[in-house]
């Protein structure tokens, strides 16, 4: 019922005021029969019960009149060995506990937000002859699945390469016990993922599997970040991230944006968009430009012009362009050549009167 979870308890005494409900002090204590417990390891995603069993020591009752635990990881409740009739299972508060009495603090840890190292304390209070006593509780959180690597980052990847043969990169997947891929909620268009090998057993009843992540010629251009994510048996999600940069024919730098920035009027601005065709510049078709947007009114193409790579684009803004915030987009085309994809960049600038 209990997977690994390090348990510590200890008591902690302290004078404090708390009493009973009518404010008399008891002379018999709370007992603690486990100080020390260790039960390892857990897991996110599932809870586990924790017990600390203890005896009211001495010839009168005494009343607990707070729990109070330091974190929403446990919840804690006093189980009445000594009579279950009168309230159930659950012992109120503010109740007496009659002397020599035996029962047990039960408690819940949840490790469904937390990782690794994670410890909690739960705290009674109450008329007993030390008043308070606290016990402390230690877990080392696992998760329900560890991949590595989590994030798969494929680089740069040239979409003439993916025709001949996908790109490939490996992961390896520990679960906490034998589990099965339901279905896959999400798998970005390109990306294919397929066990390797058999499933190994490790210890304490945990697996681990291979998978093959590979990217193929049907994934779009451009920059990709994206979750890969399967329902399993377990009732958690297998995820992970996978990343790639795929260019397509031409590199492109800047990739994005062309930003003149800000600066006062009466200047004369310079930019340069440089485009590399990864086939190989011999190759690589005559690019047409054009300013689209509010940004036409202020910059002007100067010049495409090839160089040894491909070819480079020169923007200017003349001194004479008015105060104003100029955006809109560079749309780059290839005209009659179907394999080059238009390709289009931000670009902006801010003209502040002097």
């Amino acid at each position: 019922m209990f997977r690994s979870v390090l348990i510590v308890a200890s008591l902690i005494l302290a004078a404090c005021s708390d009493g009973s409900p009518d404010g008399s002090p008891s002379l018999s204590d709370l007992k603690f029969e486990r100080i020390d417990s260790d039960l390892g390891e857990v897991y996110q995603q599932h809870t586990y019960d924790l017990d600390f069993p203890f005896e009211v020591d001495g010839d009168d009752a005494i009343v607990i009149s707070a729990i109070d635990t330091s974190c929403g990881c446990t919840d804690a409740f006093i189980y009445p060995a000594w009579d279950t009739e009168t309230y159930g299972d659950v012992w109120p508060l503010n109740q007496p506990i009659p002397a020599g009495a035996k029962g047990s603090v039960r408690a819940t840890f949840d490790g469904s937000r937390y990782k690794r190292d994670k410890s909690s304390t739960i705290t009674l209070r109450g008329n007993f002859l030390e008043r308070k006593a606290t016990l402390g509780v230690k877990a080392f959180v696992k998760p329900v699945f560890d991949v590595q690597p989590q994030n798969i980052n494929f680089g740069e990847i040239i979409t003439s390469a993916l025709i001949e043969k996908s790109s490939e990169k490996m992961i390896t997947v520990t679960a906490m016990k034998g589990y099965e891929i339901e279905r896959w909620v999400r798998v970005p268009t390109g990306v294919e993922v397929n066990p390797v090998g058999e499933v190994t057993e490790l210890e304490g009843g945990a697996v681990s599997q291979q998978y093959r992540v590979a990217i193929n010629s049907n994934i779009a251009s451009g920059p990709m970040a994206s979750s890969v994510d399967a329902e399993t048996s377990l009732g958690v999600n297998l995820t992970f991230t996978v990343a790639a940069r795929i260019l397509g024919p031409v590199r492109y730098a800047p990739a994005q944006r062309v930003a003149f920035g800000i600066f006062d009027e009466g200047q004369r601005k310079h930019r340069t968009v440089k485009l590399e065709s990864t086939r190989g510049a011999p190759n690589m078709p005559t690019p047409t430009a054009e300013i689209v947007g509010g940004a036409k009114d202020a910059i002007v193409i100067e010049e495409i012009a090839p160089t040894e790579a491909g070819y480079q684009i020169k923007m200017i803004i003349a001194e004479t362009v008015p105060p104003g915030n100029y955006n809109g987009l560079l749309k780059i085309s290839y005209p009659g050549n179907p394999d080059y994809e238009q390709h289009e960049m931000r670009v902006n600038a801010r003209i502040r009167k002097k």
